[in-house]
Formats: structure tokens, sequence, C-alpha cells
């Protein structure tokens, strides 16, 4: 299970590294926060890391809502 502190996560799941294996993007509803959790694990079985912020432009990412 993979808590978020606010809202409602909206997860999405493509390759952010490049690595061959499915990650996990996850996004709040509640203040539109963006995590990457990446996959060090295989896409038949996945073991997510812990979540970091997703970052662009050395800020944090974040999309509208609400």
């Amino acid at each position: 299970a993979i808590d978020t502190e606010v809202g409602h996560a909206a997860p999405f799941v493509c390759d952010f590294d490049g690595d061959g294996v499915q990650d996990l993007l996850v996004g709040q509803f509640g203040n539109g926060q963006l995590w990457i959790f990446h996959n060090e694990g295989t896409n038949a079985q996945p073991k997510l890391a812990a979540g970091v912020k997703f970052k662009e432009g050395g800020e944090d990412g974040t999309v509208p809502c609400g």
C-alpha cells in the first residue's frame, strides 16, 4: 500500500527513468503534489522504492487541482 498525505491519489504507470521497468507516478488531489515511486524490481514482480517528489527545474512539480 502507498499512503498519501492529502486527498485522492491519481496513479500513472510508465518507465520514467528508462531502465525498462514500469515506475509509478502519483498525483495528489488535495495539493497537486506529484510523487515518483521508482520500481527496483521487475515488471512481473515490482518492488517500489520510497516516493520522491517530482521535480521540474529544481521546483516541486505540481498539477492544478481543486
